[in-house]
């Protein structure tokens, strides 16, 4: 079952004629369900998570492909969410959009450069592993990282509707705060 009923999206269409002198009144609006299928990720994609020092982290996932031919723009959401002291409960929670053909929010291709699309196609003979830094963590609060890709630039309701989202396998663990005697 490649769609399921909440990822379809309705638009209302009208239509109407005319020229520069005259129009005619809109139609009656009818409604068209749309569907994408989300942006795949190869099976058990996990997003790994490499310390760097006590306030950052690397996070590596593969790189997720289209579905759709003329769709091959994918963009990423990190997200990440500190985990209360002692308790399963979540703290705040913050989001990083990595947009395609930015380099200053794009992320890096860990796998040498960056050539081959974004398809089915080109997924079937490559696997690329996208990285980003993040800085700015608290050694003494514990994290949960995740990403999710989707296609930028489309209606809201259609764009929820095909999202990819891979998880961390574990948890970032507080750190310790080393200091050195001089």
């Amino acid at each position: 079952e490649l769609f399921r009923e909440r990822d379809l999206a309705g638009v209302q269409l009208q239509i109407r004629q005319g020229n520069a002198l005259h129009q005619s009144t809109w139609t009656d609006a009818g409604t068209v369900d749309m569907a994408l299928a989300p942006p795949r990720c190869h099976s058990n994609a996990l997003v790994e998570i490499e310390e760097l020092g006590t306030d950052g982290v690397m996070l590596r996932w593969p790189a997720c492909y289209s579905m759709h031919e003329g769709l091959e723009a994918l963009e990423y959401q990190i997200s990440w969410t500190e985990l209360l002291p002692g308790s399963d409960f979540l703290g705040e929670s913050k989001t990083l959009v990595l947009k395609p053909g930015s380099p200053d929010e794009s992320p890096t291709t860990a796998t040498a450069t960056n050539t081959a699309t974004n398809t089915a196609a080109a997924a079937a003979t490559t696997t690329k592993t996208l990285e980003h830094k993040l800085w700015g963590l608290h050694p003494e609060r514990q994290y949960r990282f995740s990403v999710a890709c989707r296609y930028p630039g489309l209606p809201r309701h259609l764009a929820d509707g095909a999202v990819t989202k891979i998880e961390a396998s574990s948890i970032l663990s507080r750190r310790r705060l080393e200091i050195e005697n001089l």
